[in-house]
């Protein structure tokens, strides 16, 4: 009869999973304002930041732009001014 031995990897992931997924320490209390922001916060903040659309980066977006495109130029345009306000080329 075959004996079966458990790997590492196999009983680390039940380690995690019995243990909740959750490995860190807890101290309790409230969050300090230093700890890390999740995810969502992080957009938040990125949503308020008014980043002003330089006529480079429009002009770099717009030579992107052809007869091809299922856009007409002026959608692509206005398509360009969005993206380029949420997501800035200088970050």
């Amino acid at each position: 009869m075959k004996e079966y031995t458990a790997s590492p990897l196999l009983a680390l992931a039940a380690a995690i999973i019995l243990l909740g997924g959750s490995v860190a320490p807890s101290f309790g209390g409230a969050a300090s304002k230093s700890a890390p922001k999740d995810e969502a916060e992080v957009i938040l903040e990125d949503a308020k930041k008014n980043d002003p659309v330089t006529a480079a980066d429009l002009e770099a977006c717009m030579k992107d732009w052809d007869s091809e495109t299922r856009m007409t130029k002026n959608e692509w345009e206005s398509s360009c001014k969005r993206t380029l306000k949420f997501f800035p080329e200088d970050e």
